[in-house]
């Protein structure tokens, strides 16, 4: 297990948008 600081923001980020899309369907 490593730390992805780098890709950390980005998967969060990706999943709150996944996240409004669906609750907006």
């Amino acid at each position: 297990m490593e730390p992805t600081e780098s890709v950390a923001p980005d998967s969060r980020l990706r999943l709150r948008r996944r996240a409004l899309a669906w609750r907006e369907i």
